[in-house]
């Protein structure tokens, strides 16, 4: 399924025909909620080995990785809105992604966000996301004392040099939960789950990344991205889902 610019995608698809059907209480379907999904249709991807150098931190040159690939950064972003009046509690939002790389090499080397990065003992959890990247795109929990000296701003995620010397970055997630899931290292698909925790958890902009591994002089990437979301009324949980949704992303 192609998508433009400013199209809402039902959220209406059965995830299971076999365990769900048409399910009422008394004359009322209780699955007569209707959510919507805009995708984010034209996103642009970062090589991270410029990214490293524009903060003064070059590539080391006998980093086998860069030999035959290149690591990018790659975004994903919705919005999920429902019709007004609808009673249902929305308990969790997914979003699952399938690259397409033919016969090539791809594969997903970090997500962001990820669990690893939240920090269950706060008090309140704030939505800031912090750790460090290095040059295999690999990604750590920031250190205590994390600080930029400089930094790039990509929307909600920031990535700059910090005071210790290494590469870090800050994610400024919309949806305020600590209940996150990721899964996909090392595969070229994945999947994210975002858990209702205080915060409604739709009608905000969802933005995720991944750090792809791609071969050298690759210009574009497609990949398919599937939505999902969770919702509960009158005691009854149901899932919902769009159709598998095509994108092509801009290597630049």
């Amino acid at each position: 399924m192609n998508v433009s610019s400013n199209v809402n995608i039902p959220i209406d698809q059965i995830f299971d025909d076999l365990l769900e059907g048409d399910v009422t209480l008394g004359s009322e379907n209780i699955f007569s909620d209707k959510f919507f999904a805009r995708p984010g249709n034209q996103p642009i991807a970062l090589r991270l080995r410029e990214i490293f150098n524009e903060l003064g931190q070059p590539m080391p040159k006998e980093l086998g990785l860069y030999e035959m690939f290149e690591v990018w950064l790659v975004p994903h972003r919705v919005s999920i809105t429902r019709q007004p009046g609808s009673i249902a509690e929305v308990t969790s939002v997914g979003l699952q992604i399938e690259y397409d790389h033919g016969d090539s090499t791809c594969s997903i080397l970090s997500l962001i966000p990820a669990p690893q990065f939240i920090h269950h003992g706060r008090i309140a959890f704030g939505g800031i996301l912090q750790g460090n990247v290095n040059a295999n795109g690999d990604i750590s929990p920031a250190p205590e004392d994390f600080q930029f000296k400089k930094k790039q701003n990509l929307g909600i995620l920031n990535i700059g040099l910090l005071a210790s010397g290494e590469v870090g970055f800050s994610f400024n997630a919309s949806v305020v939960t600590p209940l996150i899931s990721a899964v996909g290292i090392g595969a070229s698909c994945c999947e994210w789950n975002f858990g209702k925790h205080n915060e409604p958890i739709f009608g905000k902009d969802i933005e995720t990344w991944t750090v792809l591994a791609l071969p050298k002089k690759q210009s574009t990437l497609t990949y398919r991205l599937r939505y999902y979301i969770c919702w509960r009324t009158c005691f009854v949980t149901t899932r919902r889902q769009t159709k598998w949704i095509d994108i092509t992303c801009i290597l630049t």
